[in-house]
C-alpha cells in the first residue's frame, strides 16, 4: 500500500510516501521516500 501526504512550508512543500507491506500479520512500513517533486502528483 502506498500513502502520500503533502507538508506545506513557508516557502516550500514536500511530498512524503510511505510504502507499507502486509506480510499476514498486519502492515508493516517498508519504506518511505521524501522530495518536493509536487508537480509529478497532478500528471
Amino acid at each position: 500500500m502506498l500513502v502520500v501526504y503533502i507538508q506545506k512550508f513557508e516557502r516550500h512543500m514536500m511530498r512524503w510516501k510511505f510504502y507499507f507491506y502486509n506480510p499476514g500479520g498486519g502492515w508493516v512500513l517498508n519504506t518511505f521516500n521524501t522530495d518536493d517533486k509536487i508537480s509529478l502528483m497532478f500528471d
